[in-house]
């Protein structure tokens, strides 16, 4: 099981500060970013996805020099392009053309990789950052989010992590979990539910088999929510692996696991 990420309340400025940048690349600072991205969020204005920003981060993100993203990234700081434009909008429209790319022969793997692993590493600094971010006293809500069995792509999920606590609540991500694994979080921690993001090429026998370990080993009640590709490609296909309820959207998965819209409204003033 490959542990992501954990939504711990708390934690300081230098705590997000001092996590490592991830992703392979040292090079770039990403913590350092986040923490004056956000420092100068209240004045940020987003419009529309601009074209010009797009295309300055794909080619950054894919440089072998890391000297063009770190640039970027502060220019986008001074621009007042928000966290949340950054981590819902920009990252995963970079992410869908890298794949084109990919399919259509033009990039190859090690830009491809690096790429993908320098996006990944800014949404777990944006992530950390946003666990950081709770001192109101309200009793966050506590779910688990897990990559379905044998899913090879966890850049959705850790767009998903961010929305979810920006919500307010403490989340956990694990990828590919076995029934040990599974045994000890759902033992360990005191769940609202669980959500499990799945792609359309997912085999449905597979996570239907996976909803069902999750329903044996967790206390009665707990909502299953399934989300990602799977709900597009496959119709009614939360209803065919035991899943509670499918999920196209942040609002609709809090719903499903009976967490309230004054968290929404919570994470809409923060952002």
């Amino acid at each position: 099981m490959q542990d992501l990420a954990y939504g711990l309340p708390g934690w300081s400025v230098a705590q997000v500060r001092s996590q490592p940048a991830g992703g392979g690349d040292g090079v770039v600072d990403f913590a350092s970013w986040v923490v004056d991205m956000l420092a100068a969020r209240r004045a940020a204005a987003d419009g529309p996805m601009r074209p010009d920003v797009l295309a300055q981060l794909a080619r950054a993100v894919a440089d072998p020099d890391p000297a063009p993203l770190s640039e970027l990234m502060r220019d986008l700081v001074r621009q007042k392009v928000s966290a949340v434009a950054v981590a819902d909008l920009y990252i995963p429209a970079v992410a869908a053309q890298l794949g084109e790319d990919w399919m259509d022969d033009r990039a190859g793997f090690a830009e491809v990789t690096l790429a993908s692993a320098r996006l990944q590493s800014m949404l777990r600094a944006l992530g950390a950052a946003w666990s950081a971010d709770r001192a109101d006293g309200v009793s966050d809500p506590c779910l688990l989010l897990c990559v379905a069995p044998h899913e090879q792509h966890t850049l959705g999920a850790l767009v998903v992590l961010g929305q979810l606590r920006r919500s307010g609540a403490s989340v956990r991500l694990v990828t590919d979990p076995g029934a040990e694994d599974m045994a000890a979080l759902l033992g360990s921690l005191s769940l609202d539910g669980v959500m499990i993001s799945a792609s359309g090429s997912v085999r449905l026998a597979e996570l239907a088999q996976f909803v069902g370990m999750v329903r044996k080993l967790g206390p009665p009640g707990l909502p299953i929510v399934l989300g990602g590709g799977v709900l597009g490609a496959i119709p009614g296909a939360a209803a065919r692996v035991g899943a509670d309820a499918g999920a196209m959207n942040i609002s609709q998965a809090l719903a499903a696991c009976g967490i309230g819209s004054a968290r929404e409204d919570r994470a809409r003033l923060r952002a």
